[in-house]
């Protein structure tokens, strides 16, 4: 009877041994298919966020675009420069501008047309921001002509928040300018610019076509 106890306990130890070994082995399994699930959902995730850099890159661009299409709507908007063009000290001071420039961007200021402008540049900035979109991608995809665009509404920016000094108006914007603006080279962002400027410019010089069909040339020649 003791011998059979004695094997008993034996067996029984052979058996809390193997059971160890398949719980330790399922455990491991466990981990690895935990750290494979974590490294899907960064892959994702990273995925997902340079994606919406790509479609920030999107919206911009095309906030650029109508800005300059649309024709301000008003007699004072129409007379009023579609962008700043002085010194730019950069921490969005509005003593930091001149006289001259400060009456300007209290006109600029007050354009419906360009605050929807100025907007979507912050919707694009709050993105980057919010850890929504990947923001070294978005660096490489447009830092230049983002910070270009910024400085181009300099004072209007910088007038708002001497206006609303704690509302945080457009401070997601002033926040990733700061971010990206040491990584760029200064000759690039000034030629990414002027690039712009003289898209602006354009819209200005460019005609209003009109809607109807020109005549015919008889009607021309009379």
């Amino acid at each position: 009877m003791r011998t059979l106890l004695e094997s008993l306990y034996f067996l029984s130890g052979i058996a809390l041994a193997v059971m160890a070994g398949i719980a330790l082995k399922q455990l491991k399994l466990m981990v690895e298919q935990i750290k494979l699930m974590k490294s899907d959902m960064r892959y994702h995730a990273d995925r997902a966020a340079k994606e919406k850099a790509s479609e920030a890159h999107l919206a911009l661009i095309g906030a650029l675009r109508d800005f300059a299409a649309t024709p301000m709507e008003t007699v004072d908007e129409v007379s009023l420069p579609r962008y700043y063009r002085g010194p730019t000290p950069e921490d969005f001071s509005f003593d930091s501008l001149s006289d001259e420039s400060k009456e300007s961007a209290r006109r600029r200021w007050s354009s419906s047309h360009l605050a929807a402008f100025i907007s979507h540049i912050e919707v694009v900035a709050a993105m980057f921001i919010g850890q929504i979109a990947d923001e070294e991608s978005g660096c490489r995809l447009f830092g230049a002509a983002f910070c270009a665009l910024v400085l181009s509404q300099y004072d209007v920016i910088s007038f708002d928040r001497s206006v609303n000094p704690t509302a945080g108006l457009f401070s997601s914007t002033r926040e990733l300018y700061n971010i990206w603006r040491p990584r760029l080279d200064k000759p690039m962002l000034e030629r990414k610019r002027l690039e712009i400027e003289r898209q602006l410019e354009a819209a200005n010089k460019t005609p209003i076509q009109p809607i109807a069909p020109s005549m015919p040339s008889r009607w021309n020649e009379a």
